[in-house]
């Protein structure tokens, strides 16, 4: 917490001396060293093996011949626009290709796609509290295992063959083809006469909201629930949490409510662990003792 802490201040600090815009992206090495940059791209390129890059509230652009192929963590603040500070936006997709095993990306918008292993399996990866325009895609032609997916807002996952861990997520369209997987405690909220879960054989499917049809091992599937009955707090604004009178509430095998909010929950603000900085206040000069007196606040959620 200290270190991250002074990664933040040592931002502020250097944006204050330099007299420029406030470096946006700060990239911590495996080794422990720190440099910063205002570009997305550059910045995952000059990441080493088991970097982190932490991004402040913003708008980023990632072309998409950039593509990940080592440990990388990629921490945003979050992706509600109620976001206390403002929301990290990527513009644009995120390939993790082999070599990124055990990479990390929370707290982020991603206006594009996720794909997993298009050049190769890919294994245990997190993506958590981010929010994705279009889909979570792991390429067909490879195995990719420990692939966990959690408190995610996205439009469909295709697993394509592989055994994805989906958990409290909201779908917007559907889940596809998760082989030996688990799919639980997700709302999916596509209403139609097609499949929101669809093709995913030896998989524990349970404790799901589904607006639309279930296709799976009949053995494995346990205690979803359809449309009839569930009623929402403000399902026009995204707030799929259960009322009270709601089929559904508490009724889930662990005794929580079924759907993306119960088991662990759902974080609907999307923000990372990552701490971040909501208030900096940095005088020109220095008061009549000789003193610079600094004002920040940090949130760490």
């Amino acid at each position: 917490m200290k270190k991250i802490l002074f990664l933040i201040l040592s931002i502020v600090l250097m944006t204050q001396a330099n007299n420029v815009q406030a470096q946006k992206i700060t990239v911590e090495q495996a080794n422990g060293s720190v440099s910063f940059f205002q570009d997305l791209n550059k910045a995952i390129l000059a990441a080493s093996d088991g970097a982190s890059i932490y991004l402040s509230a913003g708008n980023y652009m990632l072309n998409d011949s950039v593509k990940i192929s080592k440990r990388i963590n990629l921490f945003g603040v979050g992706y509600n626009s109620k976001t206390e500070g403002g929301i990290s936006f990527i513009a644009g997709n995120i390939h993790l290709n082999t070599g990124s095993d055990e990479s990390v990306i929370m707290g982020v918008y991603v206006q594009g796609d996720i794909n997993i292993g298009y050049d190769g399996s890919v294994h245990n990866i997190l993506i958590k509290y981010c929010k994705i325009s279009a889909n979570i895609s792991g390429h067909s032609s490879y195995k990719h295992t420990g692939i966990n997916i959690n408190q995610c807002n996205v439009e469909s996952i295709y697993a394509n063959g592989s055994p994805f861990i989906i958990t409290n997520c909201i779908i917007r369209y559907r889940i596809y083809a998760v082989h030996g997987g688990k799919i639980s405690h997700n709302t999916l909220t596509y209403n139609s006469s097609n499949y929101n879960i669809e093709n995913c054989v030896n998989s524990i499917i349970e404790d799901n909201i589904s607006f639309s049809f279930i296709s799976g091992t009949s053995e494995l599937m346990k205690n979803n629930f359809g449309r009839d009955g569930v009623t929402f707090v403000d399902a026009a604004n995204e707030d799929y949490r259960l009322t009270d009178d709601s089929q559904g509430k508490n009724a889930a095998l662990d005794g929580t409510d079924v759907g993306a909010y119960g088991g662990s929950g759902f974080n609907p603000m999307g923000s990372s662990p990552a701490p971040r900085v909501v208030l900096k206040s940095i005088p020109s000069e220095t008061d009549a003792d000789g003193n610079l007196k600094i004002r920040i606040k940090v949130i760490k959620p």
